[in-house]
């Protein structure tokens, strides 16, 4: 954050203590159960908090406000995203609001009152060589065009099965925080050397052989057709599309989705 607005800069030091005691609160309060066996919380937790906050860049963090709105952002796609029901949701909105009272003497109202708006990448064309800006979306109306706009393009497409989805707050909200993980269609892969980049970012590197010593080819690069997408794993020894084993993945190669509860 060295180049960041001052009153960005300033939140840094308080970010990481926030996230630190969020973590802690939330693994005494919410223990796993037998109906909540996916309640494990642990330190990749924080680390993917605090790499989605650097996903930013200074254009598109100008203020603390908005560095706080995506610190929440990346709290809720980590941490809360695996909450099962209103309780333990109503617990994380209150011990976040806590956070965010005694330590930036503010709250998530004050932050933005008519909630807060999700970060993503996508809602810009992708450019070759260029990395799309981690932004807050703060058109709702054109963030809803846009997954309407998505999902009846999908719909189109022949051979898949049609969905009649509503792009209600929750679901938009929940799509956009997937999407900072995957490759999707229109968005440009390249290498350089052992690095994996999408849109200008790194996602992944390389490597020549598997741990058995069975040498790996490397994947596609170029734009990522339609119908087909990037798939990825946060292993670093993962079998993904950064390799020519895999590939693109394509919507006939789909069975179904899953959802990370470890």
């Amino acid at each position: 954050l060295r180049d960041f607005p001052r009153t960005a800069k300033a939140q840094a030091s308080k970010i990481v203590e926030s996230t630190i005691h969020m973590y802690n609160d939330l693994r005494q309060k919410l223990l796993p159960t037998p109906a909540k066996s996916h309640y494990t919380f642990n330190l990749r937790d924080i680390s993917r908090v605090f790499q989605g906050v650097m996903q930013s860049t200074v254009k598109s963090i100008e203020t603390g406000n908005q560095l706080l709105c995506l610190w929440c952002h990346e709290c809720l796609r980590v941490f809360a995203d695996r909450l099962t029901n209103n309780p333990d949701r109503e617990y994380f909105t209150s011990l976040i609001n806590e956070k965010l009272g005694s330590i930036f003497q503010t709250d998530l109202k004050k932050l933005h009152k008519d909630g807060l708006m999700p970060f993503g990448d996508f809602m810009r064309p992708p450019t070759e060589g260029k990395t799309n800006p981690y932004e807050e979306l703060n058109d709702p109306k054109g963030l809803k065009r846009f997954c309407e706009e998505k999902l009846e393009d999908y719909n189109m497409e022949p051979g898949v099965q049609s969905m009649g989805l509503v792009m209600f707050g929750d679901a938009i909200g929940n799509v956009c925080r997937i999407k900072r993980v995957l490759g999707m269609p229109g968005d440009v892969v390249r290498h350089e050397g052992d690095a994996v980049f999408i849109n200008g970012r790194k996602v992944a590197s390389l490597l020549k052989v598997t741990r058995l010593g069975v040498p790996l080819t490397r994947g596609p690069e170029g734009v990522i057709p339609e119908g087909c997408y990037y798939t990825g794993t946060s292993h670093p020894r993962g079998l993904d599309s950064r390799y020519g084993e895999i590939g693109f993945v394509c919507r006939g190669q789909i069975l179904g989705s899953g959802r990370t509860i470890l």
